[in-house]
């Protein structure tokens, strides 16, 4: 009796700790859930099977699982020399496995890791530069297309397939666009990527819940009162500004009116369609007195025109008629041309979507009539400028490309242009139930007068002026280049950078050259060899000799490609690099430095490309 006692006692307690066990959760970060519980004691103590942290003096952190007495799991490693991240599994202290390494300037590194370094499949995404394929010790091998470890390629998707062409396998979830890590009981399929609990919230399975009376808005909760009142003020507003605007309508339609009918020019008399003297635009008189018409637009010396107006129903290319009346305007442009922000603002959100391509979401704050303004400008080539970006009126932001070429992005019709619009709300755009802001109403001259930047003029709050250059676009380079060497010449890195990844964007060898050395040096950017490496590649396929000398030295050293002496040579042979051609004359045989030539002198015969 008393043993069979002491073995239900034996069983209750084991229960009880399974419970207790299987009760245990904790966030580790974006999103996942550990079922381990958190690790007692110092950091130095020994842990095993639970989740703690870990500092370093030089202020490096680790956040994860342990076993072991080794970081080993699912963990975050937080730098701060430069300030990044990896995320992901780690085996016996070091990246292996599943992971994501990424960096403040938003450069991603993504896949298979082992010892610290992307080693197998994998993806580097900086902007628009993307390399996918197989690596080892963070260098480029071969192209291969990325699909993440443990996860199937789906038939059909939207928007990138880097991001959304595939799904993780039965038992894993997707973690940070681009991984897949393994599910526990702690982690549901509605994980919502964030190791943040807001406030008045509670941990719930892998993610939260509000408290009550709360109500869970995006990531955060907010008062559910407060948010019924919020919402209520809305809607009062929205009915006073569709008041406002049918009263403007009426008032239109009674002003063209009045100009159809005989006798509306004072004294009598019909108003006289003449073309302006620069041919431009229309002018409406009564004799001497020029007649706004709110259907002709005046176009100042030098704005590119509009191909398909707002509320058209014809598309950019002249001969269809569109499903929805333009919620924007489309003017069309050269490859390379720059895009200026139409006001003041914050970039708010990117977007690469299948149709449409590339765009950016600018909020520029409220207009003079009190309407909220934000902007979207898409279809473009070349993105200038980033997430939660500050950005100023006539700042360039982004150029055109060739992304309208086989019909890759049906939306842009087979045109290269510019698609602008703005709305009262991010939420309203390709709303075609929810009208759009007409942005002719808000140009800084006044209605239907499309108003062009320029340098130092001050402009009235709220309202917008033309996203192009009415002076072309090689001054406004030219401008670019005169402002960023003056600022590195002075010190002001960070504004240096800004000018310079402007125009090397668009091509510019000796701004591409300069933001090699930038980046090569850590000067007013985060260190990061790779990014060095293309922009130098890039100057040095131009025949810039300072690049050229520099993409040697990385061959040379390995930092941001794969070591190579053959190639150092062949670079610093073409620009006459001295002090590495000795070095390297110690290291190589006869052989290899002959071969090395005759690929310096290919290279030249193609002109630096391919090489």
């Amino acid at each position: 009796m008393k043993t069979l006692f002491l073995l239900l006692f034996s069983i209750l307690i084991s229960l009880n700790s399974y419970a207790a066990e299987a009760d245990s959760e904790t966030l580790i970060a974006h999103g996942y859930v550990s079922s381990l519980p958190e690790c007692e004691g110092g950091q130095d103590s020994y842990r095993t099977d639970c989740v703690g942290t870990y500092k370093w003096q030089n202020g490096w952190e680790y956040f994860g699982e342990f076993q072991n007495g080794m970081r080993h799991g699912v963990g975050i490693f937080n730098f701060k020399d430069p300030d990044a991240e990896y995320f992901g599994e780690i085996i016996n202290d070091a990246f292996s496995g599943s992971g994501i390494r990424t960096y403040p300037d938003g450069a991603v590194w993504a896949g298979e890791f082992k010892n610290d370094q992307v080693n197998g499949l994998g993806v580097y995404v900086e902007d628009d530069f993307i390399e996918q394929g197989i690596y080892s010790d963070d260098n480029f091998q071969s192209f291969k297309k990325y699909l993440p470890k443990n996860a199937s390629k789906k038939d059909t998707y939207s928007g990138s397939f880097l991001t959304n062409g595939w799904t993780c396998n039965p038992g894993y979830q997707k973690f940070k666009k681009y991984i897949c890590l393994k599910s526990n009981s702690q982690t549901s399929t509605s994980h919502e990527n964030t190791s943040i609990i807001p406030k008045n919230a509670k941990v719930s399975g892998s993610s939260w819940t509000c408290n009550p009376g709360f109500t869970k808005t995006g990531k955060t909760c907010m008062n559910t009162a407060e948010l019924e009142k919020k919402k209520l003020d809305e809607q009062k507003r929205l009915e006073e500004q569709t008041r406002v605007e049918e009263a403007q309508a009426q008032a239109e339609k009674k002003e063209l009116s009045s100009l159809s009918t005989q006798g509306s020019c004072p004294g009598g008399g019909e108003p006289i369609k003449t073309i302006s003297a620069d041919g431009s635009y229309f002018e409406y008189k009564c004799g001497e007195v020029e007649v706004l018409k709110v259907d002709d637009l005046y176009y100042p010396t030098g704005a590119p025109k509009i191909v398909s107006d707002y509320l058209s129903t014809t598309a950019v290319y002249g001969y269809k008629k569109r499903e929805f009346k333009h919620r924007g305007i489309d003017i069309p442009g050269n490859n390379g041309w720059l895009i200026l922000a139409t006001a003041d603002g914050i970039v708010i959100d990117i977007e690469r979507d299948e149709c449409s391509g590339l765009g950016v979401y600018i909020d520029h704050g409220k207009g003079f009539d009190g309407n909220k303004i934000i902007a979207i400008y898409t279809h473009l080539g070349k993105l200038l400028v980033g997430n939660g970006e500050q950005v100023n009126r006539g700042q360039p932001i982004a150029s055109l490309g060739n992304t309208h070429l086989n019909n890759v992005f049906w939306c842009q019709g087979g045109v290269r242009h510019l698609h602008f619009e703005i709305s009262p709300s991010i939420y309203d755009f390709y709303e075609h139930s929810k009208p759009a802001l007409n942005p002719h109403l808000y140009w800084a001259n006044g209605p239907y007068k499309i108003t062009c930047f320029e340098k130092n003029k001050i402009f009235k709050e709220g309202t917008l002026t033309y996203p192009f250059s009415c002076q072309g676009n090689e001054k406004l380079i030219v401008g670019n280049w005169e402002k960023g060497i003056a600022a590195f010449e002075t010190g002001d890195y960070a504004t240096a950078l800004r000018e310079f990844k402007i125009i090397a964007e668009l091509g510019d060898k000796t701004a591409q050259s300069y933001l090699g050395y930038m980046y090569n040096s850590g000067i007013g950017t985060n260190l990061n060899y790779k990014t060095a490496a293309k922009w130098y590649k890039l100057s040095a396929e131009q025949g810039e000799p300072t690049a050229q000398g520099n993409l040697a030295r990385m061959y040379y050293s390995g930092n941001g490609v794969m070591q190579d002496f053959t190639y150092s040579y062949m670079w610093a042979h073409i620009s006459n690099t001295v002090d590495l051609i000795d070095l390297l004359k110690v290291r190589m045989t006869s052989a290899d430095i002959s071969k090395s030539k005759k690929l310096a002198r290919e290279c030249i015969a193609k002109d630096f490309k391919g090489c």
